[in-house]
């Protein structure tokens, strides 16, 4: 898979995956700007629902990707629901 610019996509640039009125959605985004069309990926129970989002920090952009659980816990919890 590539980016519109047809760039390879780097392996820590894992999807958004969104269950949603009965369908899995799953998006791929980098830098913040989606790379892929939001594809309709399968069905699932029509009360699922939910968001996952994974990632690994881009190393053009970081330092490092050594990062500490407890702090992004705590900015996590103030994020809302």
């Amino acid at each position: 898979m590539a980016t519109p610019t047809g760039k390879p996509l780097p392996p820590h640039n894992p999807p958004i995956d969104v269950k949603r009125d009965g369908i899995l959605y799953r998006q791929r985004y980098e830098r913040g700007v989606a790379v892929t069309p939001l594809l309709e990926v399968d069905l699932v129970e029509e009360d699922d629902s939910g968001t996952i989002t994974s990632f690994l920090p881009d190393l053009e952009v970081m330092e490092t990707r050594d990062y500490n659980f407890d702090i992004l816990a705590s900015v996590s919890a103030k994020w809302p629901t």
